[in-house]
């Protein structure tokens, strides 16, 4: 069984303002397998690292064989995000429910099991 991480964060200088995200797939040993940084234009923090976790689940899924065969951890440092997509919290903001949508519905169809951990932004390797 393929093990893999996906880091992602987002960076909104003002909140909402010019936001970049990223993302980046390490193996079990911490090799970094693929990267990828991107402006996102103006965005919030939390707009952003939705699109941070679309990014990241497109990394994956290019890096494994087999998505039904494939142990991921999805590593955010946005705890509110975090717990939205854990279903622990609702979301108020109606602008998040069409992102929520697009990654519950990647995570049906090609992680079914992926695992969601919050890591502090020291730990996050896309930071």
């Amino acid at each position: 069984m393929q093990e893999l991480f996906c880091d992602v964060c987002a960076v909104s200088r003002g909140n909402p303002g010019p936001t970049t995200i990223t993302a980046v797939v390490t193996d079990v040993q911490g090799q970094v397998l693929s990267s990828v940084v991107r402006d996102v234009g103006n965005s919030t923090s939390l707009h952003g690292t939705y699109q941070a976790v679309l990014l990241g689940l497109d990394l994956l899924q290019a890096q494994v064989t087999s998505t039904h065969d494939s142990e991921v951890v999805l590593r955010l440092s946005e705890e509110l995000v975090m717990r939205q997509l854990a279903h622990e919290v609702p979301i108020t903001d109606p602008g998040l429910v069409p992102l929520f949508m697009a990654v519950h519905n990647y995570r049906v169809e090609c992680f079914p099991a992926v695992k969601l951990e919050f890591v502090s932004e020291n730990d996050n390797q896309a930071q």
